[in-house]
């Protein structure tokens, strides 16, 4: 009986185990082969990339990294002109990282393979399959956008 209710199909069912297999897609496309950069400096890079402009303790926060972590990190980033460095208006006890234009490139790269992995394995069906897919995605593309218009996300993603 309980091998049998493991198995039924339910809406939020189906949508956890759709999810699942989009978390392990996308687990493919963040270890896949010819990354330049490290999974840390990736998740950097897109943390800064998002805020724009972000101090070192926020970075870490979001990171979920110690302050020395993030100084490290931080260091590499700058040294392979990824990120800079400013103090606001004469305060030099304050400092903010953003992306080098070379950082917003790097971004942009390591997106652009993420996207041509994720399109390809989701257009791997027949024309039928793919038009459900395409409609679908078109409901979660709504969902989260007004999800991440809201600034819901981190608040949601604590929840989990």
């Amino acid at each position: 009986m309980e091998r049998q209710q493991q198995h039924q199909t339910t809406p939020d069912g189906d949508v956890r185990r759709a999810a699942a297999a989009l978390v392990r897609l996308w687990e493919c496309a963040e270890t896949a082969e010819g990354e330049a950069l490290p999974r840390a400096q990736r998740r950097a890079l897109a943390v800064v990339g998002a805020a724009e402009r972000i101090s070192p303790r926020v970075l870490g926060e979001r990171l979920n990294a110690a302050a020395s972590s993030v100084s490290r990190l931080c260091t590499r980033l700058e040294s392979a002109g990824l990120l800079v460095r400013s103090q606001p208006s004469g305060d030099q006890r304050r400092t903010a990282y953003s992306l080098t234009a070379a950082g917003r490139r790097a971004l942009a790269e390591v997106r652009a393979r993420r996207l041509t992995v994720l399109t390809t394995a989701l257009h791997a069906g027949d024309a039928t399959t793919s038009r459900e897919l395409t409609s679908a995605f078109r409901h979660v593309h709504r969902s989260l956008t007004a999800l991440l218009t809201r600034g819901r996300c981190e608040q949601h993603l604590r929840q989990e």
